[in-house]
């Protein structure tokens, strides 16, 4: 074992080693980590193919592989995988924390062999080292999308300030295959030319090779396109005006209606309408509160009664309708199929009945039906649009007290133009408060000082980090035993 690390993060073992695998996947070789224990930001045995030469691995926010928060042994930058040759070498940074390899600690570094487990720590996360067979561990079996998206996220995760030179890779990758075009198809003709007798063939191999240059044209388009998206959430400027950081995020602020009915196989009726807020996360999800879209799991009233009945009666069902408009008259309609939502922590609950009718008398019967927990008071569901607000769940669970907290919302409908018309160009109400005490509390919540009201509901609640607004959280409801603070959900609670 060696033990001297020559080992340096680099612009080459990164960028440059991801346009090799961009423009030369047939000449490189990849491998694959295997994720065997579950993380915020992998699933247990989800996988990832790396392309690059060199990932660092750790909970540090450049770390190509990354572990959040939770797993305290891991540190920061904890260890690398490097390649060396036609080879890669397991390398070990942190100082503090060790590395396993099959088992025994690597001191310095040591070269990996397909199925290695590389764990990181004792009892830390595992990682299985997987070498793809034959013609399939060339990166040249990757599709160029899939390549250009693991570019983005392993060669210039390390260098955000380096973003804009992917966009200018893909105008030269596009007028390169422009040029190619050109001159393929003028080789064509001359061979054509040159005999009659194989004229056939040749105008069956052009036509082929269109089919393919239009393929592959297609697909760089795709892959500009989603480029740029990418730059342009990744360009925005930091700022640690408010008021300028704001401005950028309040387009993607929605007003919400929702509307609840009861029905049976011939008619519904109407039973409960509200306001509250959405929001769109860059990603594409569009975020509420889940009593803003099943309002009856945390009723104790009416609707709470009609969703027991609901599941004692096949006929009835009870449903919403959920509008959302934002100040730029982008509108949103959903159902509450529509939405993603954890009922794992969900308790059933009893509701007595007191309905006297000619036909019907319900009068002390009980219905079976089950209530929600406030920490997963949220809902998202999943659009075509991105939106201008950057996650922050990695923050959302270990915020300390007296740290401020920025919301946008719409608190008893104000900022709703013309009554109850939320497509009338909403325009979203500002308000600040802090943190009222270190990491969650018992519902899973971030606790924060009174100055939300109804119609917040759902709305993205901000914290400044590094020069831009990250949303940490949404709102919830109040304290039911204080009038004096409200919940937060947090962002990281969101599956």
């Amino acid at each position: 074992m060696d033990k001297t690390v020559q080992y340096k993060r680099t612009l080459r073992g990164s960028v440059g080693a991801g346009v090799s695998a961009l423009f030369n996947g047939s000449g490189r070789r990849y491998y694959i980590l295997e994720y065997k224990d579950a993380s915020q930001y992998h699933k247990a045995g989800e996988s990832q193919k790396i392309i690059i030469d060199q990932v660092e691995l750790g909970r540090d926010g450049n770390c190509q592989v990354r572990f959040d928060e939770t797993f305290t042994t891991v540190s920061r930058r904890h260890a690398a995988i490097v390649r060396e040759g036609d080879r890669w070498k397991l390398v070990q940074l942190s100082k503090t924390n060790s590395t396993f390899l099959n088992g025994r600690p690597v001191d310095t570094e040591w070269y990996l062999e397909n199925g290695d487990e590389i764990q990181l720590s004792i009892g830390g996360p595992r990682l299985g080292f997987i070498v793809p067979a034959g013609k399939q561990s060339l990166v040249s079996s990757i599709k160029m999308t899939e390549r250009l998206e693991l570019f983005r996220k392993q060669a210039l995760k390390p260098y955000k300030t380096a973003i804009a030179s992917l966009f200018a890779l893909l105008i030269i990758l596009g007028g390169s295959a422009g040029y190619v075009i050109y001159n393929q198809d003028k080789n064509i003709n001359d061979l054509m030319a040159k005999t009659e007798s194989q004229k056939v063939l040749f105008e069956k191999a052009r036509e082929q090779w269109k089919k393919d240059s239009l393929a592959f044209a297609k697909e760089i388009a795709e892959a500009k396109a989603k480029a740029a998206a990418q730059i342009k959430e990744m360009a925005r400027p930091a700022s640690d005006d408010i008021a300028t950081q704001l401005d950028l995020v309040k387009s993607s602020v929605y007003a919400v209606l929702t509307e609840v009915y009861i029905a049976n196989s011939s008619e519904k009726q109407l039973i409960a309408s509200s306001l509250g807020t959405g929001f769109l996360m860059s990603d594409g999800r569009f975020i509420t509160a889940r009593h803003c879209v099943e309002p009856w799991m945390f009723d104790v009233g009416q609707m709470q009664a009609m969703y027991a009945l609901s599941n004692a009666i096949s006929d009835i069902k009870i449903y919403s309708e959920v509008v959302a408009a934002n100040r730029d008259g982008e509108v949103f309609s959903f159902t509450d199929n529509d939405f993603m939502i954890d009922r794992s922590y969900d308790s059933p609950i009893t509701v007595p009945f007191e309905l006297k009718e000619e036909k019907m008398n319900l009068s002390g019967a009980i219905a079976f039906g089950t209530k929600a927990s406030l920490g997963n008071d949220w809902a998202y569901a999943k659009t075509s649009r991105k939106g201008s607000i950057i996650d922050g769940s990695t923050i959302s669970s270990s915020l300390k007290s007296g740290m401020t907290v920025h919301l946008l919302g719409f608190p008893k409908g104000n900022g709703i133009a013309d009554s109850d018309d939320i497509k009338k160009l909403p325009e979203p109400i500002y308000n600040s408060m802090s943190i009222s005490r270190d990491g969650l509390n018992d519902s899973r919540c971030i606790m924060i000082s009174q100055g939300v009201d109804h119609g917040n509901s759902g709305g993205p609640a901000f914290v400044m980090d590094q020069g831009m607004l990250k949303v940490i959280g949404l709102v919830s409801r109040g304290d039911n035993k204080s009038a004096f603070y409200n919940h937060l959900v947090p962002m990281s609670n969101l599956k």
